[in-house]
């Protein structure tokens, strides 16, 4: 039987509306996935933009934190020098800053500076204050006071000031700086005569009346000095000092106290105080003497009588944290070490050997070697480039110690603190052009 005309048309529709559908739903689940993506996709620009966002506060943040903790003070150092010392340093009596007295670190900016001393001329100037220490060099101008000898009759009056080993003579009338003094006269069959003075600035006078005591040799005694070691051997000191004056091997004393010391080489300073009475023509010390120990040591021949940048330096020994007298210690001769020997107390625990602003120690032993001094000691290495007459010298000696094969891991093991302490001398420093890279690099490397 055949299909009829109505069934086929049937059959069509349903495969044309089944091919309909499965199109619609494949334009439906493409609509879909586009939806997905375009939504996907500014999701993806939204959270961009939330990142930049809180990015942008975190830099905001970051800058406000380094802006607040940047440094906003300065500490002021004057290295102030008389103009009649030979640039000796003076302190000051009186710094004030903006009329007000300085007592720290200030704010940034610029300020009127009066130094102020007893003796010599204010002095006003302005300075822009900068970030970290302001080394600030000045000298100051003395005034002048006029100092007289009066009630006197002796020729021979000296005056000296204090420190200082030359003596002048004065007349009646002499100027002088301010300061303090020295005033000696000697005559024969006389005692000597010795003051101390203050003279103290101004234009008023300053009178002195020199008179001269003659001397009653009765009432003198001969001093005798006897010094011996445990074995009762006599021993000879390197120097020996009665009241303040070089004993010679016989001298004449006063009645009353008086005081001798006496200094040796391999045994303890004596230093002891005695009276003598009226009726004692002759009076003998017997002292005995405190034997030291013998320590030996070797050093590297760059620290034997160091010479750096046209400054001396000896070796200097430091026991148990006091120095050494220079009388106890022996120098010999050598050709990469050099040998030392050394007189110290019993019982010592450490030594310290220094030279300029090098330095290195040791616990006690038998002997001791040092051929190279492994430590640097800022503070010294400071006042040491401070010290230097020109700026440039300052900048090479810095750069040599970074370049030296032994002194850059000197350097190197530095804290820093002390690094800090460098670099701020460094840039207190006004150079030339020549030297302003070679300066940057130099505290670039010291920052590290």
């Amino acid at each position: 039987m055949k299909p009829q005309h109505d069934d086929l048309q049937s059959v069509w529709m349903g495969e044309v509306l089944s091919e309909f559908y499965q199109q619609h739903d494949y334009n439906t689940n493409a609509k879909r996935i586009m939806e997905r993506v375009r939504r996907m996709e500014e999701r993806r620009k939204n959270m961009q933009r939330i990142y930049i966002f809180t990015a942008s506060l975190l830099l905001l943040g970051l800058s406000f934190l380094y802006s607040s903790s940047e440094d906003k003070s300065a500490t002021l150092i004057f290295a102030v020098t008389a103009s009649h010392e030979s640039q000796q340093a003076i302190s000051l009596d009186q710094t004030l800053v903006n009329g007000e007295i300085y007592k720290g670190p200030i704010a940034l900016g610029t300020y009127s500076i009066v130094l102020k001393k007893s003796g010599y001329q204010p002095l006003k100037f302005e300075h822009t204050v900068v970030a970290g220490e302001n080394i600030i060099y000045k000298t100051l101008k003395v005034k002048k006071r006029r100092l007289v000898l009066a009630a006197t009759s002796y020729q021979n009056v000296q005056i000296r000031r204090i420190n200082e080993e030359k003596f002048f003579n004065i007349a009646q009338k002499t100027f002088v700086t301010p300061g303090k003094y020295e005033i000696f006269a000697k005559q024969q069959g006389y005692h000597e005569y010795q003051k101390q003075i203050n003279v103290l600035p101004g234009e008023e006078v300053y009178e002195i009346n020199v008179r001269l005591i003659k001397i009653n040799e009765n009432l003198r005694s001969e001093l005798v000095v006897k010094f011996t070691n445990p074995q009762g051997e006599d021993i000879s000191p390197q120097h020996i000092w009665v009241d303040d004056k070089e004993f010679d091997n016989s001298i004449l004393l006063k009645q009353g106290e008086h005081h001798i010391k006496a200094f040796f080489q391999k045994y303890a300073t004596v230093e002891k105080t005695f009276v003598i009475n009226n009726n004692e023509n002759k009076y003998t010390l017997d002292i005995k003497l405190d034997p030291y120990v013998e320590h030996k040591m070797l050093i590297g021949k760059k620290y034997h009588g160091m010479i750096v940048d046209s400054m001396k330096y000896p070796v200097e020994i430091f026991v148990d944290g006091d120095i050494l007298p220079q009388h106890h210690v022996i120098r010999g001769d050598g050709f990469n070490l050099i040998p030392y020997s050394f007189f110290a107390k019993k019982g010592i625990r450490s030594i310290r050997v220094v030279v300029g602003f090098y330095y290195d120690e040791a616990l006690v032993r038998d002997s001791f070697e040092f051929r190279d001094l492994r430590n640097i000691d800022v503070n010294r290495l400071r006042a040491h480039l401070l010290q230097l007459p020109s700026k440039d010298q300052v900048v090479r000696r810095v750069i040599r110690l970074t370049k030296d094969r032994q002194d850059k891991y000197k350097i190197d093991a530095l804290s820093k603190e002390d690094k800090v302490k460098i670099i701020n001398v460094l840039r207190s420093l006004q150079l030339g052009k020549n030297y302003k890279k070679s300066l940057r690099i130099l505290i670039k490397k010291l920052s590290r």
